[in-house]
């Protein structure tokens, strides 16, 4: 397991293809299997409309980039978007580390997290180890979100019940 050799950087305008190459290897074979086929235009707009919402953070291992992640707050919780790793560093647990780092701030803060996934994304297990539990779904994604370990006071929650 991978531990102290993860960081994240906000990327930068010169990011914005490297983002675009990460969460296409990340996520191609996955949408080719639960869509029936990949539309770069779609992922296009997919990049451009959540850049312009917010330019995701890049994930380096040892400096390298390996992947993406996108954490928006708002006054109804956190929403986790665009978490991929590239194919090559997956199952070394660093997924779990940016998730719990990000899920220790939704726990200090007293915020439900909230993402999607689709059907077919492996992640979906990793979710729920963290506490997500499916909200609803429709026939690609499953809607997923997790209350707070701990509320603003320190007292747990429901999410340290189940």
């Amino acid at each position: 397991m991978i531990v102290n050799d993860i960081d994240t950087i906000p990327a930068r305008e010169a990011d914005r293809e490297l983002c675009e190459q990460i969460v296409r290897a990340a996520y191609y074979e996955m949408v080719i299997r639960e869509m029936g086929g990949w539309d770069e235009t779609q992922h296009r707009i997919y990049m451009e409309e959540g850049w312009r919402r917010q330019p995701p953070e890049v994930i380096r291992y040892r400096g390298e980039p390996i992947g993406t992640v996108r954490v928006y707050h708002d006054e109804h919780g956190i929403e986790i978007s665009q978490f991929c790793i590239l194919p090559a560093y997956q199952g070394r647990g660093i997924g779990t580390q940016m998730l719990s780092r990000i899920l220790a701030e939704a726990d200090a803060s007293g915020k439900d997290t909230r993402l999607s996934v689709l059907h077919s994304n492996p992640a979906k297990r990793l979710y729920e180890r963290h506490g997500f539990r499916v909200i609803g779904q429709d026939e690609t994604f499953y809607y997923m979100e997790r209350k707070p370990a701990k509320d603003p006071t320190g007292q747990k929650t429901r999410n340290n019940e189940i």
